[in-house]
């Protein structure tokens, strides 16, 4: 029987077991080598679990006949100590990859012209983020669109913007918090709730992947500026992907799971379903900004770092977060939704954290749009899932309607540029400018952008290189949008994944998957007292260098304190030299006020909605809350 063959290959190899591992990655030209170095204890041969995500790129693996139905679908079993897989490393810098259609030049320059002016309210770090980087994404369309002067003055002033960050010249600065080595923000340092939970270390990857990028985009042209600044924004990157094993200050890779992929907002808010992430597509506007700021410092070992974060966490949104039509992941009716819209450790649901319309679950997972939107969002994804929001694009308040129509373009951009020119509101993290450069700059309409062919002859399977999609805008836990209450049937594609606890837990301690898993485990603890660490080197083999990123084996972080430390001053620490190093820090924020609706109540204790029935993931049962 079948159950017995499983049994026969889990005791072949059960003389064999993984007690932890190392993560290592080599960049070389535009593909990364990504391998798992389990450390093993007893003889014989190892035996692991692998996601389907790793299967589309794990490199002439020796599998065994057993499987393992998780809430991310059904893991192989794999043979040996390591893994590597091939991952292909974007091309794509800072304009789309491929002109504006002539026709439409005009009107995307008298656009930038309009919104170069537009206003700046938030104080918070995320809302003011997201509207500086909407200036500095104005300034990349002037420069392909040859208004070089009005770049000049859009980054200018984004320039001053960001420097009131990096200065603390505002009412909401920056600050180092010791207890677990971050940044955080002045407001939230007394209320957990404020800047949607930033003190207790909650989606700072999304609201520092805008200030980054926008640091980017200005040192593109003025390299001097970006000298001068480079020390603040290095804190940034050291806070949300701190590559350094010797780094004194921040923790390593706070946000990334390198074994599942993609990355975990949630910081210290604790949940019964575990960790979470809503928005893969500021996810990757956080490590698309890496990659742009290492292009902009002409520092290869930054970019690379960059592009795996990318690349790893666009593969996993694919997979686990866009359900197209041939998605196996999810079970029906689940499978209807097209969308999860937040992926936690031990379910997956439909709705966001700010209500559960259907242009909130799908516009969260596209937001903001930039070049890098293109590999994020695969036209395959928006055409299966468009008669789920198709509604939505017509008749949704107009900030939501644009990243809809957005997304249509890739199916029918004379269309949805049509559609966009009625509209008069827009997002605070996008313009009118921004919306029709992206449109223009899909025509005529596109089938695939991704190349299907992997290194060394690997083919991507077809189900994923036409697969689901993702992106999302992250909805904070703590935003002002009331959350309207879910229909019965909206109940009803609710859905509830749990892994059967007990015996599951068992089975991945026999397969060595916790200690795989603890390759990726999110740490948000400064790096102190006695631990383990796991190496992980990234190198340019052009160029024979490398940056340690290492993996570190604590256990988890103690309990989140109701006030953290109030010593260091973000404004106050001295500066450091290089990633690697381990020193202090500068930063500040501005004015607050949105337009649009923006996302409530993520992340925060007891927000988590009521459990009513739970399926088990492996059974066809639906759950309902």
């Amino acid at each position: 029987t079948a159950a017995t063959a499983a049994a026969a290959v889990l005791d072949a190899h059960a003389t064999r077991v993984a007690v932890g591992g190392d993560v290592n990655a080599v960049a070389n030209a535009n593909v990364a080598s990504l391998a798992f170095e389990f450390r093993t204890e007893g003889s014989g041969e190892l035996l692991t679990m692998a996601l389907p995500h790793h299967m589309e790129t794990i490199h002439k693996p020796q599998t065994a006949s057993l499987s393992y139905n998780t809430m991310k679908g059904d893991m192989t079993a794999i043979i040996g100590d390591t893994w590597e897989m091939r991952e292909p490393l974007t091309t794509i810098e800072w304009n789309a990859p491929r002109d504006v259609a002539p026709e439409k030049i005009e009107d995307i320059r008298d656009a930038v012209k309009m919104d170069m002016i537009k206003g700046l309210w938030a104080a918070d770090p995320y809302g003011s983020g997201k509207e500086i980087a909407s200036l500095a994404q104005l300034a990349l369309i002037a420069d392909h669109v040859n208004m070089p002067s009005h770049a000049e003055q859009i980054r200018a002033r984004v320039k001053g913007e960001l420097e009131k960050w990096f200065q603390g010249h505002n009412s909401n600065p920056l600050r180092f918090e010791p207890t677990y080595g971050g940044i955080v923000s002045t407001n939230s340092w007394s209320n957990k709730h404020a800047d949607f939970g930033n003190a207790w270390y909650n989606d700072h990857y999304f609201h520092y992947g805008y200030f980054i990028f926008s640091a980017a985009v200005v040192g593109r042209k003025d390299l001097a500026w970006l000298q001068k600044w480079k020390e603040p924004v290095l804190h940034l990157v050291r806070d949300i992907a701190n590559p350094s094993a010797t780094d004194s200050q921040y923790t390593q890779f706070r946000h990334k799971d390198w074994f599942c992929g993609h990355s975990w907002a949630s910081g210290l808010f604790q949940f019964f379903s575990g960790r979470n992430q809503e928005s893969t597509s500021e996810a990757v506007n956080a490590w698309y900004g890496i990659y742009l700021f290492g292009l902009a410092l002409q520092d290869d070992r930054m970019r690379d770092l960059g592009r795996v974060l990318l690349a790893t966490e666009i593969r996993s949104s694919w997979r686990y977060w866009q359900i197209d039509d041939a998605n196996d992941i999810y079970p029906s009716p689940f499978h209807e939704n097209k969308v999860a819209t937040i992926v936690w450790s031990t379910k997956a649901d439909r709705s966001t954290w700010f209500g559960s319309n259907v242009e909130y679950t799908f516009g969260i997972q596209m937001l903001p749009f930039t070049p890098m939107s293109e590999e994020l969002l695969r036209p395959v994804w928006i055409k299966d899932s468009m008669h789920v929001w198709w509604e939505a694009a017509q008749s949704a308040a107009e900030q939501w309607r644009a990243f809809l129509l957005m997304s249509y373009a890739l199916i029918e951009p004379e269309d949805a540029w049509n559609r966009v020119n009625v509209l008069k509101l827009y997002d605070n993290g996008n313009t009118r400018a921004n919306t029709l450069y992206w449109i223009a700059t899909r025509m005529p309409p596109l089938d695939s952008h991704v190349d299907e062919t992997m290194p060394d002859g690997g083919v991507t399977p077809a189900a994923v290189q036409q697969g689901s999609n993702t992106g999302t805008y992250m909805s904070s836990p703590f935003s002002s949008v009331p959350s309207p209450p879910p229909s019965a049937e909206e109940s009803k594609k609710s859905i509830f994944l749990y892994a059967l606890l007990a015996a599951g837990f068992g089975l991945c301690l026999a397969l060595g998957i916790i200690a795989a898993v603890r390759l990726g485990s999110k740490r948000t603890r400064s790096t102190k007292g006695k631990r383990r660490r796991h190496a992980v080197t990234f190198e340019d083999a052009s160029r024979h260098t490398s940056v340690e990123l290492t993996l570190d084996e604590n256990s988890r972080p103690d309990p989140p304190l109701d006030e953290p430390s109030t010593n260091g001053d973000f404004s106050r620490l001295s500066a450091v030299s290089a990633v690697s190093a381990a020193s202090g820090i500068t930063v500040s924020a501005p004015s607050s006020n949105n337009n649009s609706p923006q996302p409530s109540s993520k992340n925060s204790p007891n927000s988590e909605t009521p459990l009513n029935r739970v399926a088990v993931r492996s059974s066809p049962l639906v759950a309902s809350r």
